[in-house]
């Protein structure tokens, strides 16, 4: 019995100490997990906050953002993207120091603006971001752009000397109207930034999201992104219109024409205009000619548009067309190059295109004559074979008469200094009948032929 009783003592103190262990590793893991739990949440609140304006971060913007528009739902919202004016100058100007001093001190000033309403951010760099919910129309909206100006305005203090008023520039969206996307809504508020600083860099400017603008920006960014495909991949191609003798209807030449078939631009001229937008209209220009010449298989004089400006592009397009020109076998003498009457061509670019039509043996042409900068003197310059009346002055010449003796006045002109008269645009018979009566030797138009390939 002593035995057994000594035994059960024995059981039981080592289930006493076993269950005291037991709870000891309890109590450690359970604060184990709560220390852990602290730092996760610490953690946590470390990767939302930038560590420079104890703002919240890019990172934590739709989190934030869905949980502020869950307290204020069927509200309108309004995100703000704000973008420090001048702020690479400060850096370069004064060092990194002032650069983070003025963060700081801008973050501080927008911390003026919180409440319940209201989520601060600091996106990256000088970029900051301001979103408040709760907004019952958009008259509330343009109150808070019309206050932002005067609510956020720092002054920083370089080496206790040096003041320096940091402007900004900011672009507002509307949520729940512009969009109900949070991506979208930092998209439209970048967008409408930008805008507002086109319009000034040396004061605070506020501008709302508007879709048109921004629509019409998507149309240039394709138009830009489709004229990068047309010269890349040469989708250009040649048509040609014909050039007639009006006494005998024969062809006397064809004018080479461009068409593109990228269905981003609905005619030539579109193009161009966003070549020229883009500084690629030497390049577009030299991809027209080279395609108008190797396409060329036909008897007759060729008429060539040239574009070009420059000194520089002027010699490359005009040495590129004589080479080109060599590879196709097509005579240089059959070459007339035309300058429009619409470009403002300077007495340096006329001297040089002059000098080397003598030099290569191609004629000149006038083209569009009344219109644009038209004077007397250019085409004298230019000393040009050939003059090309605007279709401005041959539509309804039948039924106009001023217009018919302005061209018969011209015409006289032209032929006691040696230079041909082409008539454009000649679209009826009537018309054709006067020009021919007033003594017109070539004309062009629709009613003549169409530009084909």
């Amino acid at each position: 019995m002593l035995y057994v009783q000594l035994l059960n003592n024995q059981w039981t103190t080592v289930i006493v100490i076993a269950f005291a262990i037991l709870t000891l590793i309890l109590v450690a893991t359970l604060n184990s997990l709560r220390s852990l739990r602290r730092e996760n949440v610490l953690l946590k609140r470390g990767g939302e906050i930038d560590r420079l304006t104890g703002l919240y971060n890019r990172y934590s913007y739709e989190e934030k953002c869905k949980e502020l528009i869950n307290k204020f739902p069927n509200t309108l919202g309004a995100f703000f993207f704000i973008d420090l004016n001048d702020f690479k100058r400060i850096n370069d100007t004064y060092g990194h120091k002032a650069g983070d001093e003025t963060l700081i001190q801008f973050g501080n000033a927008m911390k003026k603006l919180k409440n319940e309403r209201t989520i601060l951010f600091r996106l990256a760099g000088d970029e900051f971001g301001i979103f408040r919910m709760g907004f019952k129309n958009r008259d509330e909206i343009q109150q808070m752009v019309c206050a932002l100006k005067q609510e956020i305005q720092i002054e920083v203090i370089i080496n206790k000397e040096i003041a320096l008023i940091s402007a900004f520039s900011a672009g507002g969206a509307i949520y729940n109207a512009d969009t109900t996307d949070l991506d979208t809504l930092l998209e439209y508020a970048d967008f409408a930034m930008y805008q507002a600083k086109r319009n000034k860099i040396d004061e605070s400017t506020v501008t709302l999201f508007d879709s048109e603008l921004y629509k019409g920006q998507l149309e240039r960014v394709s138009k830009y992104n489709a004229l990068e495909t047309i010269l890349e991949q040469k989708q250009i191609y040649a048509v040609y219109q014909p050039i007639l003798h009006l006494e005998s209807g024969t062809i006397y030449g064809y004018e080479g024409l461009s068409r593109t078939c990228n269905p981003e631009f609905s005619n030539i001229c579109e193009l161009i205009g966003a070549a020229e937008k883009r500084n690629k209209l030497h390049e577009l220009d030299l991809l027209m000619m080279e395609q108008i010449l190797r396409s060329f298989h036909r008897e007759g004089i060729l008429f060539i548009n040239i574009v070009e400006k420059s000194r520089e592009d002027i010699i490359e397009f005009i040495e590129k067309m004589v080479k080109v020109a060599k590879e196709v076998n097509i005579s240089m003498e059959d070459i007339v190059l035309e300058l429009s009457e619409r470009t403002n061509w300077s007495p340096q670019s006329l001297s040089i295109i002059r000098d080397f039509s003598k030099k290569y043996t191609f004629q000149l042409a006038l083209d569009d004559f009344g219109v644009g900068f038209s004077n007397s003197s250019l085409f004298l310059d230019l000393q040009a074979d050939f003059v090309k009346i605007d279709r401005s002055f041959v539509q309804r010449v039948h039924k106009e008469k001023t217009k018919s003796t302005y061209i018969k006045s011209f015409i006289g002109f032209a032929k006691s200094n040696n230079m041909k008269i082409i008539c454009e645009g000649i679209e009826v018979k009537e018309e054709l009948e006067v020009l021919k009566d007033l003594g017109t030797v070539y004309g062009q138009g629709y009613y003549l032929g169409r530009p084909e390939k």
